[in-house]
């Protein structure tokens, strides 16, 4: 539904439910809503709305369930919703709204349910909120709210949700009186500057189901009293100092869907027991110090885990064999970031791709893994992020990739680009952290397409099917020993913003195909010959793009004239035999020159870690990018993606 909210539904005087959700509704909501005085569930969430909240619709006595979320509205939350005595449910959640939380609100003794979450609010956290005692669901997160956690809250005997993560709140340590609520079910404080250890109190609270202590800086081992509460289904510890080995006591919930603890300063083996968390969908331990080989039983991720969606250990230290067959994998499985380990071998040729409909992204690069790429990864039919680059691996590109499906889509036709199952805990795939690849998450979402093979040993031509990879974005295959020339076909990928074929042994012409909507384009360090084409993209690509190498290319950008005038120009027919190269005398010299002052590695790093300093580490924890990645991987409630409230 577009377009206005129509005023013929004003007539309908005797409406008590009014249900406009989630379309695409746009302009202010109308004034003549405060006349529908019968209204007792009013549900405008999910849209365009803009302005600010009509004062008008004070006059809804009747009022019990506003809900004004994710929309535009600006502006302070009105005072005169706190004369609203009837409100239960009050949700004004992702919207611009700014300035304090409004005292008046503390009228409203039969709320039970205030999200404010995904504002612009500012000031400290009312201490007044203490006395709201039929509260059960708090959002205060993504805000900008200071101060300390107030001890006030601590009477909420009632209160089973309490959302403050992601605001400024004042360093310090979690207050060990938030053990006392014990109804809690879901504590979320993450993305604050909290400080110190993770108090044992918070052991009585043994109702949780959701604990969110990410992007603090906590530090001291992971307690092992975690493993006693048996009801946790989402436990978030990703981006703190935490250190020591991960407890073997986690092993013992049974209920875990998701357990985050990347970007920590965990060390040791990764230990066999969490096999046992047999409902784990999401599971990423990347960017720690962990070391040795995988647990005798990873060999077949779904034996373990088979509702599987996410797995990372990523910029670790793991080593040895990946002995994984994946044989039996369901089509759960949507992100497998195996990259920056020390693994070795062969990839397993043991897989049968067609099982994993739902494989989105694959990253395996920053290895010693060798040999030739199994033919399996080109019947990965979802597969829209591949990463191999820096290993070792041999032979030739497989031709089967242009059975690569999810490779064909064009942008702004992908239809639930990340597989998501609708009773999944978190819908969304991790962004990685790193400065490399902040934008994974957004690019996958987007239905962005990137393949890079480079930096290894591939041998032979560019398959004829990467041509017919029409929604292709990127692509790497530098620094390797490709043959042949570079097809006239590609003109087909017309959504191809990178293509990096430089260092390969690469001879013919460059086609005038090519331009498209290239931004990034390099074939240094080949051997291809001919007039550079000019005209359209073409232009805005420098020397570096073409030398040092191709000793035989001439035109305007490298500074060597061709022999005849009419260089070819995008739209234009050629034979290469026409153009004749001048060969200046100086042009030893001139390429030595240009190899040690030039050396471009185009691409992006898809995989993610600190050093990169990457997934999505280091300093770059403290940037805004950051904040993105968690709210998109570990809040996607607030994206009305994972419904606390029933």
């Amino acid at each position: 539904m577009t377009g206005h909210i129509p005023s013929q539904l004003a007539s309908l005087k005797n409406l008590q439910l009014l249900s406009l959700e989630y379309n695409k509704l746009q302009g202010p909501i109308p004034t003549w809503l405060g006349g529908m005085t019968s209204l007792v569930y009013l549900f405008l969430g999910g849209n365009r709305l803009t302005g600010h909240i009509p004062s008008q619709l004070a006059s809804l006595k009747n009022l019990e369930n506003l809900g004004l979320e994710r929309n535009n509205l600006q502006g302070p939350i009105p005072t005169w919703l706190g004369g609203m005595a009837s409100l239960v449910v009050l949700t004004l959640g992702g919207n611009q709204l700014t300035g304090h939380v409004p005292s008046q609100l503390t009228s409203l003794k039969n709320l039970q349910i205030l999200a404010l979450e995904q504002n612009h609010l500012q000031g400290p956290i009312p201490t007044w909120l203490g006395g709201m005692t039929s509260l059960v669901e708090l959002y205060l997160g993504s805000n900008q709210l200071t101060g300390r956690i107030p001890r006030k809250l601590a009477l909420l005997k009632n209160l089973q949700i309490l959302g403050l993560d992601y605001n400024n709140l004042q360093a310090g340590p979690i207050p060990t009186w938030l053990g006392g609520m014990t109804s809690l079910v879901v504590l979320y404080v993450g993305g604050n500057q909290l400080t110190g250890h993770i108090p044992s109190q918070l052991a009585s609270l043994k109702n949780l189901q959701g604990l969110g202590l990410e992007n603090n800086n906590l530090q001291a081992p992971i307690p092992t009293w975690l493993g006693g509460m048996t009801l946790l289904i989402n436990l978030y510890l990703a981006y703190n100092q935490l250190t020591g080995h991960i407890p073997t006591e986690l092993g013992s919930l049974k209920h875990l869907q998701t357990l985050t603890l990347q970007g920590n300063n965990l060390s040791g083996s990764i230990p066999p027991s969490l096999q046992n968390c047999s409902s784990l969908e999401y599971l990423f331990l990347s960017d720690n110090n962990l070391s040795g080989i995988l647990p005798s039983g990873y060999e077949d991720l779904t034996i373990w885990w088979p509702s599987l969606y996410a797995f990372s250990i990523s910029n670790n230290k793991l080593e040895g064999n990946l002995p994984l067959t994946l044989a039996s994998l369901n089509s759960t499985l949507a992100f497998i970031d195996f990259s920056r380990n020390n693994f070795t071998g062969r990839l397993s040729t043991q897989v049968d791709g067609s099982h994993l409909s739902s494989l989105r992204v694959l990253l395996i690069s920053y290895n010693q893994f060798e040999g030739p790429i199994p033919a399996w990864i080109g019947d990965l039919r979802s597969l829209q992020v591949l990463d191999v680059s820096h290993n070792n691996l041999t032979g030739s590109i497989p031709q089967n990739f242009g059975n690569l499906d999810g490779y064909k889509v064009q942008a702004g036709n992908v239809s639930n680009p990340l597989g998501a199952t609708s009773n999944s805990a978190i819908n969304l795939l991790p962004t990685p952290k790193s400065q490399d690849i902040s934008q994974l998450c957004v690019y996958i979402l987007q239905g962005t397409t990137y393949i890079d093979m480079s930096s290894n040993a591939f041998e032979g031509e560019i398959p004829t099917g990467i041509t017919d990879l029409v929604g292709m974005r990127y692509l790497l295959l530098s620094n390797n020993k490709l043959e042949g020339g570079i097809s006239p076909a590609f003109e087909y990928l017309e959504q191809l913003e990178t293509l990096d074929l430089s260092q390969n042994n690469l001879t013919g012409v460059i086609p005038t195909s090519l331009s498209f909507a290239l931004s990034t384009f390099n074939v240094s360090y080949n051997n291809l010959n001919g007039a550079i084409p000019t005209g359209n993209q073409f232009n805005t690509f420098g020397m570096s793009s073409y030398i040092p190498g191709n000793p035989g290319l001439c035109g305007d950008v490298i500074k060597k004239p061709c022999v005849v005038d009419n260089v070819p120009h995008v739209g234009d027919s050629y034979t290469p035999d026409e153009y004749q190269i001048f060969d200046y005398g100086s042009l030893p010299g001139f390429a030595i020159g240009l190899v040690s002052g030039f050396f471009v590695v185009v691409g992006i790093s898809l995989t993610w870690a600190p050093a990169f300093n990457f997934v999505f580490g280091g300093e770059v924890r403290r940037r805004e990018e950051e904040k993105r990645y968690v709210e998109l991987m570990l809040r996607p409630q607030q994206y009305g993606l994972f419904k606390y409230r029933t």
